[in-house]
């Protein structure tokens, strides 16, 4: 499957049997995989997406955007393996609540809960109004308590393609992480599976991985947040987080 090691040890062969069932797009779990890339990728990048997908690539769409994650002083929600904050692109202000306690090498799954909200500051009776959200335990944040305490302000180049029967979302990010201890670029690649079989982004990452200088991605750029933020061997709890969008409410 996927080794810590390296993108070259991936075998989808493995994989490969699954596709007998036939199983409808719709009903795979989202998959995203994060590479980082050298300063030199961006040139190569392009032409390396074109060769592997030729026509089933879509026109590239680029646009600033700007994340700013808000917690306690102390990383209280962070801590409990979520992030908390506001996403603004243009005139589209939206508050996003993800999951952060993943850490992996390799692909991870896609759990982000997302709502248009106007204002500056989270607005945590929306956020217990969302699909999934524990109302109770959004209700017992402090609103007074949250503050700004990271920022990721990227310029962001996405592509869209269906290919080997999946649905690809590719994104490009490049800018940096700003916090009041300092900052750190970001300039990785993801691939996520919008809908069909999961494996598909690791077939497409092997076949653009000989034109890049890429690294498989430990960490995203939020959880790089917080441990610019607060330290680096920062880590969320080992309890089941409290706020996960997959919970119902009796949980």
């Amino acid at each position: 499957m996927i080794a810590d090691a390296g993108l070259a040890r991936i075998d989808t062969r493995a994989i490969q049997p699954f596709a007998a069932l036939a199983t409808p797009m719709e009903a795979h779990p989202p998959l995203r995989l994060i590479l980082r890339l050298d300063a030199t990728d961006e040139a190569a990048l392009r032409p390396a997406l074109t060769a592997a997908l030729g026509a089933a690539l879509s026109r590239a769409m680029t646009r600033k955007i700007e994340r700013v994650y808000w917690d306690t002083a102390d990383g209280a929600i962070g801590r409990t393996g979520f992030a908390l904050g506001l996403r603004r692109s243009g005139t589209r202000t939206s508050q996003r609540m993800l999951a952060i306690g993943e850490r992996r090498m390799g692909g991870r799954t896609v759990r982000d809960v997302e709502a248009p909200i106007t204002g500056g500051r989270p607005d945590l009776i929306r956020l217990a109004l969302q699909p999934g959200v524990d109302p109770h335990e959004a209700g017992a944040l402090d609103p007074e308590t949250l503050v700004p305490i990271f920022a990721i302000e990227t310029k962001r180049t996405v592509w869209r393609a269906e290919w080997h029967g999946t649905r690809l979302v590719i994104g490009f990010d490049a800018g940096m992480i700003r916090s009041p201890l300092g900052e750190q670029p970001v300039r990785q690649l993801t691939i996520d599976s919008e809908a069909g079989p999961g494996a598909t982004v690791y077939e497409l990452a092997r076949e653009i991985w000989p034109a890049l200088k890429a690294q498989l991605a430990e960490f995203d750029e939020v959880q790089e947040g917080y441990r610019l933020t607060l330290r680096p061997d920062w880590w969320p709890d080992a309890t089941k987080a409290r706020l996960d969008p997959e919970m119902s409410t009796r949980q």
